[in-house]
């Protein structure tokens, strides 16, 4: 459950979850701030959830199914500049002025004091359309230096990736969950590793091949698929 506002409601609805939290109930604020401010500490309490469960054997000789769930970003679609939307935008600005260009053009046929407020307003648009433009050129410059040549700029971790939808920016967080036990093994962020389609193929096993710390015995390269699923099975290190 990623939604800070679904934990809000939760926390005043879900008997579990007030006996998790002993009745406190925080606003969705206040769940997202903890989050933003604590990453270090969560991260260490999800290790030592798994290091307790290997001393309780839960992950021993078990199968371990990776799959990648997509993630929407609080990263608007317009502050996301990929090859390909750059020089859309970059078009529809060139566009754009050469259509205010030959508004100009025919302002000047007009009688001179309508033709002057129509100059001057489509001249202002043309600065702007212009500033604009030098904007996307620096951004462009920024964003051909990743790796991936993509950019984000108000979470730079999110990246443009395909749905069954239209897309969406976000994460591909991919997570390998024991098949006995149904628990967490290891999880990540695919899109940290540069790959430019975020995919699942692309992105779990240079994530899972080798062991993370915390799972010190994580999985052999993948081998084999579950019957009917989308998931990829390894069978784990003994």
């Amino acid at each position: 459950m990623q939604s800070s506002r679904r934990l809000e409601r939760e926390a005043h609805r879900n008997i579990e979850l007030m006996w998790l939290t002993g009745r406190l109930a925080p606003d969705f604020k206040t769940i997202a701030d903890f989050r933003k401010n604590n990453g270090a500490a969560i991260r260490l309490v999800c290790r030592e959830f798994i290091l307790l469960c290997k001393k309780l054997n839960l992950f021993a000789d078990t199968f371990v199914a990776i799959d990648g769930s997509k993630f929407k970003a609080v990263n608007n679609r317009d502050r996301n500049f990929t090859k390909a939307k750059m020089q859309r935008r970059l078009q529809q600005i060139d566009e754009s002025i050469e259509r205010y260009l030959g508004q100009i053009a025919r302002a000047d046929r007009q009688e001179a004091a309508v033709a002057t407020d129509n100059t001057h307003r489509l001249e202002d648009k043309i600065t702007a359309l212009k500033t604009e433009m030098k904007r996307l050129k620096r951004l462009e410059v920024q964003m051909l230096q990743a790796p991936d040549h993509q950019i984000s700029l108000t979470d730079p971790d999110a990246r443009s990736m395909k749905t069954r939808g239209t897309g969406i920016v976000g994460y591909n967080v991919q997570t390998a969950v024991d098949a006995e036990h149904h628990l967490i093994v290891a999880h990540g962020l695919g899109v940290r590793l540069g790959v430019r389609s975020c995919n699942d193929t692309f992105c779990y096993p240079s994530r899972f091949s080798a062991s993370p710390p915390s799972f010190p015995h994580a999985c052999l390269p993948p081998n084999e698929s579950l019957p009917g699923r989308s998931l990829e099975s390894q069978r784990a290190l003994p």
